[in-house]
């Protein structure tokens, strides 16, 4: 199988993707530099592609939210490793090795408890709006989701994308706070990158020669809702389906054709493959 854009199949990828945006994300806001003011901008992309692939589905939702907010966190509270050693508390360096990554990786549980949610509610109302809506779903969710870390001592009021862009040529950006506030930033880089996940431009290409004959793919449209399961016969010479014709029983029928003629296909983004 050969994907251009490769949208996050298995578990263990939504993980590694999610992982790339949280530490990527995570140490632009912590380290500003001009080269993660730039890289800010796109580093929720992996993200975002986990995320729409999560769309109607709430029940994992959550847990992906959790780790990907997790790992921004952990990168946020790297100034805690300055504590050590705890000399002036009367501990060994042992203690304070303890105390310190205790600390380290306990901190950030408090903030992907609630950055949870964002994947929740994202997965929750995206069922009933146009896939064309959901970067601005994202960007408004992740809004209110740094507005919420203000209101309690649990908090990180410090962990906000827009610190990421306070830096060289870039404070002209962070100055549009005045404005708008700060969470307007934070909601522009999201949706930015999100929008750039779900351009139309990129597709899936699935060569029928790199298959096992009697492999089963599922193909769904999330914006259908149509399923269903082809077995994987011989290679053959490779067709651009256009997405206007990938709807109703219009895609079944023409993926069983392509197949049964030893074709391979080409499918927009908006199609994901489960084997």
């Amino acid at each position: 199988m050969k994907e251009k854009l490769l949208y996050p199949i298995n578990a263990w990828q939504k993980l590694l993707y999610l992982a790339i945006s949280g530490f990527a994300l995570g140490a632009c806001m912590s380290f500003q530099t001009a080269i993660g003011a730039i890289i800010e901008w796109v580093a929720f992309i992996p993200a975002a592609l986990v995320l729409f692939e999560l769309a109607d589905k709430p029940r994992r939702s959550y847990w992906y939210g959790f780790f990907f907010t997790y790992c921004i966190y952990f990168v946020v509270w790297h100034w805690i490793v300055s504590f050590y050693p705890m000399d002036f508390a009367g501990m060994s360096r042992l203690a304070s090795a303890a105390v310190v990554a205790l600390g380290w990786c306990g901190l950030p549980l408090i903030a992907a408890f609630a950055g949870g949610f964002v994947f929740l509610i994202f997965a929750r109302v995206a069922k009933n709006i146009r896939p064309a809506f959901y970067p601005f779903l994202a960007a408004a969710l992740w809004a209110i989701f740094e507005w919420s870390q203000t209101l309690t001592w649990a908090g990180v009021p410090w962990g906000r994308l827009a610190l990421g862009q306070i830096v060289g040529s870039f404070t002209a950006t962070a100055m549009t706070a005045s404005l708008f506030g700060s969470y307007f930033i934070s909601a522009l880089i999201i949706a930015v990158a999100s929008l750039v996940a779900q351009n139309k431009n990129f597709t899936i290409e699935l060569s029928l020669s790199d298959a096992k004959s009697g492999s089963k793919y599922v193909f769904m449209s999330r914006a259908e809702k149509i399923q269903d399961t082809i077995t994987l016969k011989k290679d053959g010479a490779a067709e651009i389906i256009e997405e206007k014709d990938l709807s109703g029983e219009k895609l079944i029928e023409t993926v069983k054709y392509l197949i049964e003629n030893k074709n391979d296909l080409v499918l927009p983004k908006s199609f994901f493959l489960r084997y």
